[in-house]
């Protein structure tokens, strides 16, 4: 699902995909590193949850106000890697927008690509958009990869 997630954001015009891994021996890890080898330089973003993540965390708002109950909660462990994600678009310079979606979902605009739809936000002077989620249901019970099968 990984490789389908990706290639499907890459396809919309995403520049940037940051990748958090709440495990750092999630066997993920490895197929998010060959998807960063064979996309543009920079567009994948490998962030295994390891102890230079989980320092980084301690400099953010959000750990501020968790301190070290943030590890133990997942919503809050998403905050956390949201706010670093956003710190890191903003050094990058050149993002603009950032999406926050699990790895579960797919960013889906009927007839745009994301440069499209983040400019029209853009031009009418929104800074943040909230999205209704649509989750999209296994059609098989063993089904390997959901977002090639769903319709």
């Amino acid at each position: 699902m990984l490789r389908s997630f990706v290639a499907w954001h890459l396809r919309l015009g995403f520049a940037r995909i940051y990748l958090y891994f709440d495990d750092p021996r999630d066997d993920g890890i490895a197929c998010a590193r060959r998807l960063r080898a064979r996309a543009a330089e920079g567009a994948v973003v490998v962030l295994p949850s390891d102890g230079g993540l989980r320092s980084e965390w301690a400099g953010l708002t959000t750990y501020a106000q968790w301190g070290e109950r943030a590890e133990a909660m997942v919503e809050v462990r998403q905050m956390l890697n949201c706010e670093h994600a956003l710190r890191r678009a903003h050094a990058d310079a050149d993002i603009h927008w950032l999406l926050h979606i699990d790895s579960d979902e797919l960013f889906f605009i009927e007839g745009l690509d994301a440069a499209s739809h983040f400019g029209r936000l853009s031009a009418h002077g929104c800074s943040t958009f909230t999205y209704p989620i649509h989750e999209g249901c296994p059609e098989r019970i063993d089904s390997s990869n959901v977002f090639e099968e769903v319709s």
